[in-house]
Parts: C-alpha cells; sequence; structure tokens
C-alpha cells in the first residue's frame, strides 16, 4: 500500500507547482501540470483499487466514478483560459458539470450503510448560507449564478457530511489506526476551501483582487489533497 500514498503526495507536490504557474501567469504549463495530478490522482485510485477484493466492491467503484468525473471536470475547467473568450462560458459549465455530479457519487459511496451522526445534518446548509452571507455582504457578485452556487454548496455539504461521517465510522474500528483513518476527517473540508475560494478568485470584487495570488494555493492544494485522498479511500471503502 506504499505506493498509492507516494503517489498522493506526489500529486500534492505537482499541484503546488501548478499554483506557482499560475501566480507566474503561465497559463499552457500550468494546465500541463495540473492535467499530470489529475493523472497522479487516478494512478492512486488505480494502485488502490488493486488493493481491493475481487470483484470490487460498488462503493470503490462509486469513488471511482467520482474521481473520473473530477477529471474531467479539471480538463475543461483548465482549457478554459486557453480557448477564445467566446467559449469560456461554455468549457467552464461543461468543467463544473461533472464536478456537480461527482459528489453524488462520492455521497453515494461513504453515506449509505453506515450509521448517520445525526448533528452532522447541520453542516448541509452551512456552505449555502456563507455564500448568501458573502453576496449580502458584497464580498462577491455572484448575480443569477448565486441560487446555482447555493444549490452546489448544498451538494458539497453532503460530501463534507458524507466524508466526515465515515471518518467517524472508521475512526472506531482498525482503519482509524491508519493514514486513511485520520486523512478521511480531511477529505470534505478541504473541497470546501477549495471551492470557497474558487468562487471568491472568480466573483470577488475588486478589494479582493490583490489576494487573487493566494486563492491560487488555496484552490490548488486543498482540492488535490481532497481528491488523493478520496483515491486512497478506494482501498477501504
Amino acid at each position: 500500500m506504499t505506493t498509492p500514498y507516494i503517489l498522493a503526495v506526489a500529486c500534492v507536490c505537482v499541484s503546488l507547482l501548478t499554483a506557482i504557474l499560475r501566480v507566474m501567469d503561465h497559463r499552457r504549463q500550468s494546465f500541463a501540470t495540473k492535467c499530470v495530478a489529475c493523472v497522479l490522482f487516478m494512478l492512486t485510485a488505480a494502485f488502490a483499487a488493486g488493493q481491493q477484493a475481487q470483484p470490487m466492491d460498488t462503493p470503490a467503484k462509486l469513488m471511482l466514478a467520482g474521481l473520473a468525473l473530477g477529471f474531467v471536470g479539471d480538463v475543461f475547467l483548465g482549457l478554459a483560459p486557453l480557448v477564445p473568450k467566446e467559449k469560456n462560458g461554455l468549457f467552464s459549465a461543461l468543467g463544473g458539470v461533472p464536478f456537480f455530479v461527482g459528489h453524488f457519487f462520492f455521497v453515494a459511496a461513504l453515506l449509505p450503510g453506515i450509521p448517520l451522526r445525526w448533528p452532522l445534518l447541520l453542516l448541509l446548509p452551512l456552505l449555502p448560507a456563507l455564500f448568501l452571507l458573502l453576496q449580502k455582504a458584497n464580498v462577491f457578485d455572484l448575480g443569477k449564478r448565486l441560487i446555482p452556487i447555493m444549490i452546489y454548496g448544498l451538494v458539497l455539504g453532503a460530501m463534507m457530511l458524507a466524508s466526515i461521517n465515515y471518518a467517524a465510522h472508521i475512526a472506531d474500528g482498525p482503519l482509524g489506526e491508519l493514514p486513511i483513518g485520520l486523512l478521511m476527517w480531511l477529505s470534505g473540508i478541504l473541497f470546501a476551501v477549495s471551492d470557497t475560494s474558487l468562487f471568491l478568485r472568480g466573483f470577488g470584487k475588486e478589494k479582493l483582487a490583490r489576494f487573487v495570488p493566494v486563492f491560487e494555493f488555496t484552490v490548488m492544494l486543498p482540492y488535490f489533497a481532497a481528491q488523493a485522498i478520496f483515491a486512497l479511500a478506494v482501498a477501504y471503502v
């Protein structure tokens, strides 16, 4: 099981390089390194899947599907700044939809069959409320995107709930002693940090402009760390 962890660490390291290249406005190079990071988390998942009993369990298949959708979404979102401006919105949509659907796969993989800790339901409205508060506070301007992004936040909250609930469950068993038992606590939270940073970078008012270089790091590093953790989890779900 050493190889998947090495690949997961490599994925996060390449995401750091991607953030640096984006800050330097090397768009084509950053797209290339982002694709490498995506390949690394898919390789992590493939090696982790090799630890599964044959035939592979349904939750592991769902995790792999969610990761694959993330891969597709990353490619389209990475291409968006490279295509003509009139096609930018199309590529952004083609990237966003796979992520949205992929979160359902992660929830379906992690939540069923595990006792639900009911206080975690408070996580569901957390991100929609945060996005609405930031909109009302004039931190960013989502315009007509507010409702769709709040719905996305609700789904993201469900994924955060599922990952934390799963982490709490395995912490009670032998898996709690393994690295994945600790890392799963972070996965959903890291996704939330990344996506919130993405919206702040993309829709933030002028007063946030000076923080754009910081957002490059708070988008890339948490996102690829979360994907790497989910890829490792394929061996255990």
